[in-house]
């Protein structure tokens, strides 16, 4: 399936890019006494997750 997805460009997020873009909205959230804030672009979340920030 991932061989299906990469082939058609379609960039897939593992468990460890998961754990990343985790702690990056709890980093963001820190500040404000909040768990977590969330990342909600797209190409905002897919950034923190592949390691591209």
């Amino acid at each position: 399936m991932l061989d299906f997805l990469e082939q058609r460009g379609v960039e897939v997020v593992d468990r460890s890019g998961r754990e990343l873009l985790d702690a990056h909205e709890q980093q963001l959230g820190e500040p404000h006494s909040r768990e977590r804030i969330k990342v909600v672009p797209r190409e905002e979340m897919l950034a923190t997750a592949l390691g591209r920030r």
